[in-house]
């Protein structure tokens, strides 16, 4: 994810790229199946077992481990045997894993989209999807194969991915050379341990919770693009009102720019702004009156401040009386509403935050009380 001083902006909507075998649907018969007839087309009779050991392989690493000394070419061969059978062999059997369409629908209702990357031949993979009614929650050309571990990172980053599901430690590789989160499920054949000492970033049980961490992970893009926006501000006046957008605001400007590049404007009178001010004061931030009907643009030019940024979210879609109040008579900045922070989040975000109160304690933003709006 990128920092706040970087150039390039954060993302606001999620990209998730998912595996297939044994994250969205449990394959592992048919897999089984399929490659016992073929290696037994060749003389090589195995177990169910046998190659459970190999799960989430290449095709041509099972191939090769499960009948040693077999040649690369002959290797090739059975490869492509395989694949010959499993359309009849392997894909009656697939089914989804319980909450896989959710799961897969899911970074649409952020704004997202889902992706599918996997080892699997990619006219299998889309017959898999087929077979599992998995096929309408993501476009096909979201859809590839023939990638395993680091090569499925090129494809997961070209299409902005933020984050990459997988049941094995080359889903943690592979999300590691995307540059995206990795999250693992132990509907594989490795646990969370295993997992973790891969390098995952987070552990689920499974693909049906992947909607809930979701919601803190389109938290974190977002957080992280606020903190970016304030970072190419540079510097503000924040008019504080005392509702959870201004005090969010505030403690981010404070963290990101430093109290002395951050003032607070109170309008006066206005109710509510007791707990704001007690808020500024503990991040050391100035406070300013600002009196009804005065413009904050010209405080901010006599302070040295670059901007004027109001709390407004992203639920907000109607403009701001005296929104064109900044320094220079431009638009007050909205620095919540760039970073697609919903009024939801917001109050989310302010939760995670410890602000200090009238007598230092720890207040969150969320209990501000929001008798204005900003």
């Amino acid at each position: 994810m990128a920092s706040p001083g970087a150039t390039r902006s954060p993302a606001l909507h999620p990209v998730v790229g998912f595996d297939l075998d044994m994250t969205l649907v449990d394959s592992s018969a048919g897999i089984a199946a399929t490659l016992r007839a073929t290696l037994a087309e060749h003389g090589v009779h195995v177990g169910a077992a046998d190659v459970d050991l190999y799960a989430g392989l290449p095709l041509d690493l099972i191939i090769a481990g499960l009948a040693p000394g077999t040649p690369p070419a002959a290797v090739d061969a059975l490869v492509a045997r395989y694949r010959q059978l499993y359309p009849s062999l392997g894909v009656d059997s697939v089914t989804a894993y319980p909450g896989a369409a959710a799961a897969l629908a899911a970074p649409r209702a952020h704004g997202g989209r889902s992706l599918v990357v996997s080892a699997k031949h990619t006219p299998n993979v889309h017959r898999v999807l087929a077979a599992a009614g998995l096929d309408a929650a993501v476009a096909a050309a979201d859809v590839a194969g023939d990638l395993f571990a680091d090569a499925k990172g090129p494809f997961v980053a070209a299409a902005g991915g933020t984050a990459y599901v997988g049941d094995h430690p080359g889903d943690v590789a592979a999300a590691r050379a995307a540059g995206a989160v990795a999250v693992a499920v132990t509907t594989g054949a490795h646990d969370g341990d295993a997992l973790r000492r891969a390098g995952a970033d987070v552990v689920l049980a499974g693909v049906a919770q992947v909607p809930a961490w979701l919601e803190e992970h389109v938290l974190d893009l977002r957080t992280a693009a606020l903190r970016h926006r304030l970072a190419a501000l540079g510097s503000v006046l924040v008019v504080l009102t005392g509702t959870p957008g201004s005090a969010l605001l505030l403690a981010e400007a404070a963290a990101v720019l430093g109290p002395d590049r951050v003032a607070a404007a109170v309008p006066s009178p206005a109710p509510g702004t007791a707990r704001a001010r007690a808020l500024a004061a503990g991040l050391g931030i100035r406070v300013h009156e600002l009196p009804a009907g005065t413009a904050p643009g010209p405080l901010a030019a006599r302070l040295g401040l670059a901007h004027v940024a109001g709390g407004q979210d992203a639920d907000e879609v109607l403009p701001r009386p005296g929104s064109r109040s900044g320094p220079a008579g431009g638009d007050v900045a909205t620095p919540l509403r760039d970073a697609a922070l919903t009024g939801e989040q917001v109050r989310a975000a302010s939760r995670r935050l410890a602000l200090p109160g009238p007598s230092g304690e720890p207040v969150a933003a969320a209990d501000v009380p929001a008798a204005a709006r900003d």
